[in-house]
């Protein structure tokens, strides 16, 4: 993924005009103008080259990935932590996880601490009242991601959302991780995920999930 501008090749060309034979004062004329063209030219460089490196700075790739887990508690008693595994093999700087099944209390904090790298945190949303659901986004500590209010309550989607910032880094983005329920209406759920896009506008927005579509 690319955070920041579209990529841009910014190129100056310097255009230098043969000097004319039509006497000494022409021939200073020429190279006046030339001289002159030089020095707007080079600021003009010299800006452009600094506009490249600045988009440059903004552009960054991350890595990332989605996992529907079906209750994460299975994996507590697996030998094999598959979720460190996948996060570590594909040094994932942001890890999507869907139908984690935990409870609202502080025993699903615990149950992610336990499952995850140490260099890794993350923010989830538990489904409130019933069994199943619960959404997370687990971020290297490369990153300080915030957890953001809706804004409202989404009755057609699950949905956990976060303001992310690469560490010494001013520019954030925002990245969502969704699970829609399948017996919800989609044009429903299609009116309530705009309803969200649109109480939190960012200028970069990552958004993966099971949308069951």
């Amino acid at each position: 993924m690319n955070i920041g501008d579209d990529q841009t090749r910014c190129a100056a060309k310097r255009l230098r005009e043969p000097a004319s034979s039509g006497g000494e004062s022409q021939e200073e004329e020429s190279e006046n103008d030339e001289s002159e063209e030089e020095e707007d030219e080079s600021g003009e460089v010299v800006s452009q080259t600094q506009e490249n490196e600045n988009i440059d700075q903004e552009n960054r790739e991350f890595n990332m990935a989605l996992l529907n887990v079906r209750s994460i508690n299975k994996y507590i008693i697996r030998e094999n932590n598959i979720i460190i595994n996948l996060i570590r093999s594909h040094n994932l700087h942001f890890f999507f996880i869907t139908e984690t099944w935990l409870k609202p209390d502080s025993e699903g904090d615990e149950v992610l601490s336990n499952l995850l790298p140490q260099n890794c945190n993350f923010i989830h949303e538990p489904r409130p009242g019933r069994r199943g659901g619960g959404v997370a986004i687990v971020f290297s500590d490369e990153f300080e991601c915030s957890k953001v209010d809706l804004g409202f309550t989404p009755e057609t989607f699950e949905c956990v959302a976060g303001r992310a910032r690469q560490r010494n880094r001013d520019s954030t983005f925002l990245v969502v991780a969704v699970y829609r329920l399948g017996e919800e209406s989609k044009t429903t759920f299609s009116e309530e995920f705009d309803e969200f896009l649109q109480k939190n506008k960012e200028n970069y927005i990552v958004v993966a999930g099971d949308f069951n579509i």
